[in-house]
């Protein structure tokens, strides 16, 4: 496959959806002007000084001035975003800024991405929701059929300690609620049916998740069916009725239940309304696995807005409840993708976390392409390897996915907090003290499928 091809069909999927809209976006507001993107020379000299403080090791009163939290004065919030903009400003994060963003949020942390820890704990003010991603549920002993719940030599109790105090600078903010991620691993779906069909065995995973989460004070829980392909639940009783009994015996406690729920993929057995009404009673939260929409046997951008309009209007459609639209987290990655199809033909793929993006960066300086149908930025390079095309989020993109969620009363979920660059962060605001409207509505839209390099992708755009 090759790299050119896919670009110039991406570039047909988006010609051909802009040409079905009924009505052209809304200019982009002047404040926004492409034409001023970029690094002024004052903002270069600040920046040296501002590197040797950090050298220094004092930081200096730059970190804490406005502009430094301000994403807009910045020029970060535009389509026009280069590698220097990133690169100057991609760690230029203080800790003053509060959380404006007025819907829930959850970041996940994992043990194998220990940056996650540190964003986790300076910045918990932004955060309603903190998962760390600590257990499991596995058939072990001699037999191999006895259940055990692993992970709880991950817990970190000094990191907890430190969640759990209010952030220096803004002490009336309530802490984080810890909801540590379970799920079954090393079994099937089909095994996981069989398994929570013995009344006994359901019983039993679920006194072990109850007394843990009691023994370490947690909040409460993200269980996560979702990732082992689980689209409904209801038609599964085994697995419906252990969400119940998890949930009853989690509600005397005040503690919270979280599921992860597949997005839309084009089929009948999708998640839907009807699947969120029925669970909705036992059930605090939702959390849409918004992302991943192309891997490596699909290479594609990771998120594409009209996608997630889709499984929105599936989950949540119109005039519904706020007690209901409350519930739904929207899943938003931190990570990347960077797809290579080298002089052989040979074609790979690799998840991209904000370290490697920052060398492709440095190393090879690429112009950043903003497609506006896909509310992506996408940038090309080139190596020893070959032909490389990387989708990587930038604050822009999340900033349109918030405004998405803030327009639908709905929470986020950032997979993970380790893997973006650290200004990530500051995305966590009211999307309208922006100058930037939603401007991409798919409503109108029919489902339209497009080919890359022999592979079938669909965007639903209901």
């Amino acid at each position: 496959m090759r790299i050119s091809v896919l670009l110039a069909l991406l570039a047909l999927l988006v010609a051909a959806v802009s040409a079905e809209s009924q009505s052209p976006p809304p200019p982009v507001s002047d404040a926004a002007d492409p034409s001023s993107s970029g690094t002024t020379g004052t903002e270069e000299s600040e920046y040296v000084s501002w590197m040797a403080d950090r050298e220094r090791g004092e930081r200096g009163h730059s970190l804490s001035e406005p502009k430094y939290a301000n994403l807009h004065d910045r020029k970060l919030l535009t389509p026009a975003l280069t590698t220097p903009d990133i690169m100057f400003n991609h760690d230029r994060v203080a800790d003053d800024s509060p959380k404006t963003f007025t819907q829930d949020t959850l970041g996940y942390v994992t043990p194998w991405n220990s940056r996650g820890y540190e964003v986790a704990t300076r910045f918990r003010h932004k955060l309603t929701y903190i998962s760390p991603v600590w257990y499991q549920i596995r058939k072990g002993g001699e037999s191999g059929k006895k259940l055990q719940l692993v992970g709880g030599h991950n817990v970190d109790k000094a990191w907890l300690d430190g969640l759990r105090t209010p952030h220096p600078n803004f002490l009336d903010y309530p802490p984080p609620r810890i909801v540590p991620r379970f799920m079954f691993e090393e079994m099937s779906g089909q095994s996981v049916i069989q398994l929570l069909s013995s009344t006994t065995s359901s019983n039993a995973v679920a006194k072990a998740i109850v007394a843990e989460i009691k023994k370490r004070n947690y909040d409460g829980l993200v269980i996560d069916f979702a990732s082992m392909g689980f689209r409904k639940f209801s038609p599964y009783p085994p697995v419906y009725n252990f969400l119940e009994l998890l949930s009853s015996m989690l509600k005397p406690l005040g503690k919270v239940l979280v599921l992860t729920a597949m997005p839309r993929r084009g089929s009948a057995s999708d998640f839907d309304f009807e699947e969120l009404q029925k669970l909705s009673p036992f059930v605090d939260k939702f959390q849409l696995m918004t992302y991943d929409f192309s891997s490596a046997d699909r290479p594609g951008p990771n998120a594409p807005m009209p996608w997630l309009h889709s499984t929105l209007e599936r989950v949540m459609p119109e005039n519904q409840t706020l007690e209901l639209q409350n519930k739904i987290f929207l899943g938003v990655n931190f990570y990347g993708n960077d797809y290579c199809d080298d002089e052989k033909g040979d074609f790979h793929a690799s998840s991209l976390l904000a370290d490697e993006y920052l060398k492709i960066l440095e190393l090879h300086e690429p112009m950043l392409e903003w497609e506006e149908e896909l509310a992506e930025h996408v940038l090309n390079y080139m190596d020893k390897r070959g032909r490389h095309i990387v989708f990587y989020p930038t604050v822009f993109s999340l900033f349109r996915r918030l405004q998405l969620a803030h327009k639908q009363s709905i929470g986020v979920a950032f997979w993970e907090l380790g893997q973006g660059l650290e200004i990530f962060i500051l995305t966590i605001r009211h999307p309208f003290l922006f100058p930037h409207q939603v401007i991409c509505s798919h409503s109108q839209f029919d489902l339209v499928s497009f080919h890359i390099a022999g592979l079938d992708f669909f965007f639903d755009m209901v």
